[in-house]
């Protein structure tokens, strides 16, 4: 075996069998010879080739080219490259220019090695064409890109207002603002830049996480509508679209009523009035409800007034079965606030009632404009009576069952 011969594979046995003996040896000329020695002499076959070396790496001459521009915002630009660039010569400013009068205040390589941010002076609608000098790749030596390289972009500029989608009075003292688009916490959160009607004060308004809700603290809501005023909130564009002078939107709000006390009484001595002293506590935004259940065999026998300290009730609704026996009455009046104390409840027959059963209750928190919905009512014979009313959350209902 000669020089710089290794071998690598199985070794001949006494059998004289050619059992795959290999060698590798380095060239030092035009020819080399591959030799083996064998322990006996017999017929044998060999075969060799050259292996050729890779040799040195292929020097990268190709420059960088300018794959994209793309205008992010109204003061951001991005340039993307063909090939990662060198940091030094892509954070160089003078190495950009945009045409139409922009100024580039700071250029940024990313991560990727390829795309340069650039901070320029606000942009307005129109077409720009950016042009590149001297930005190299990482090639040793580096390779400089094409003078002058240029390509064009365009640039759309936010002009959309900011408006109100929505209002929601979360409880008495919260109220939630939507508006249409992301709006600035500066602007969102001046509270002078909203108003409500009805001497209602405003002490703090806060920008929620999703920079579209403000939520407003407030003082203490009435139940009644309102109207909600902005002013001045502007967008996240630059410049900024402040929303349209006095954007307005409607609220309401409405608690449920509170009950305050009751009272009831049974007549039966067949003449045509009846009274109760009632026992009840300081009401705010009150309203009484007095429910009356009669028999009697005549026909034309009705409930012809009930008066709440001394002064008369309105007639909310009444119902007669089909045989006249079974009738019921609701009356109702707004009292505002008023005061505790013991007040009568009277009321007046057409005729002496045979039998009579009536009661009274008192709520707060009742609205005193519209304190009450449709009277609803049904008639029949069963062991399970009853009754839909029309009603919305946070209503509460009253009924009188004859």
């Amino acid at each position: 075996m000669g020089a710089n011969q290794t071998q690598n594979w199985k070794q001949e046995d006494a059998t004289d069998r050619s059992d795959g003996v290999s060698s590798r040896e380095t060239a030092t000329g035009t020819t080399t010879t591959m030799s083996h020695t064998k322990t006996v002499s017999a017929t044998w076959s060999i075969g060799a080739i050259a292996l050729k070396a890779a040799g040195p790496p292929s020097a990268d001459t190709p420059p960088p080219t300018i794959t994209s521009v793309t205008a992010v915002a109204a003061t951001t630009v991005q340039v993307v490259f063909s090939e990662p660039v060198a940091t030094a010569s892509a954070q160089t400013l003078g190495n950009y220019s945009i045409n139409n009068g922009v100024t580039i205040s700071a250029a940024v390589l990313g991560a990727d090695t390829r795309t340069v941010t650039l901070t320029t002076s606000v942009l307005v609608t129109g077409n720009y064409t950016v042009t590149v000098n001297n930005v190299t790749d990482r090639a040793t030596p580096p390779n400089p890109i094409a003078p002058n390289s240029q390509a064009g972009f365009s640039y759309t500029a936010d002009t959309t207002r900011p408006t109100i989608t929505s209002v929601t009075v979360v409880n008495a003292t919260t109220v939630q603002v939507l508006f249409s688009e992301p709006v600035t916490m500066a602007s969102a959160e001046t509270v002078a830049n909203y108003g409500i009607s009805g001497g209602v004060t405003i002490s703090a308004a806060v920008l929620g996480a999703d920079t579209r809700t403000v939520t407003l603290t407030t003082s203490t809501l009435a139940s009644g509508n309102y109207t909600l005023t902005v002013n001045n909130v502007t967008d996240l564009a630059t410049p900024g679209n402040p929303i349209l002078p006095n954007s307005q939107a409607a609220l309401s709000f409405s608690t449920s009523p509170v009950f305050n006390a009751a009272a009831s009484a049974v007549d039966v001595d067949g003449n045509n009035s009846a009274s109760l002293v009632f026992a009840q506590g300081a009401l705010t935004d009150g309203y009484v409800v007095v429910g009356v259940s009669m028999y009697d065999p005549v026909v034309g026998a009705s409930i012809t007034s009930v008066t709440y300290d001394g002064v008369a009730m309105t007639l909310l609704g009444t119902i007669q079965d089909a045989n006249a026996y079974s009738e019921v009455y609701l009356f109702g009046r707004a009292v505002g606030n008023k005061a505790a104390g013991n007040y009568t409840v009277a009321l007046t027959g057409s005729t002496g009632i045979d039998q009579l059963v009536f009661g009274v209750s008192a709520f707060s928190g009742v609205s005193q404009t519209t304190p009450t919905g449709v009277f609803a009512s049904a008639t029949g014979s069963s062991t399970a009576p009853s009754v839909n009313v029309v009603s919305v959350a946070g209503d509460v209902v009253v009924d009188i069952l004859g």
